[in-house]
């Protein structure tokens, strides 16, 4: 008895070169600005040091997320992404 697998995997997409230039410029924007906003919210918290570094990292991560979310679901409504 021959026994196959199912088939489960979609066939792969070609990927564009420009593609991939354009979402590493986005993630490196969205990760500025996270990182800006956490420097200026750890900063006018007075909060240094290691509390400072840890608080500031944790607040980049959280605003970058927010940033990219943000500009996926604008970049979808206006439909320039699928």
């Amino acid at each position: 008895m021959r026994y196959t697998l199912p088939i489960v995997a979609r066939p792969s997409r070609p990927v564009h070169l420009m593609r991939i230039f354009l979402d590493l410029i986005a993630i490196a924007a969205c990760g500025g600005a996270g990182a800006l906003v956490a420097w200026l919210i750890v900063s006018a918290l007075g909060w240094t040091g290691v509390g400072g570094a840890m608080a500031m990292a944790a607040t980049g991560m959280l605003a970058a997320t927010l940033f990219w979310v943000i500009g996926v679901a604008l970049l979808r409504g206006l439909g320039l992404l699928k």
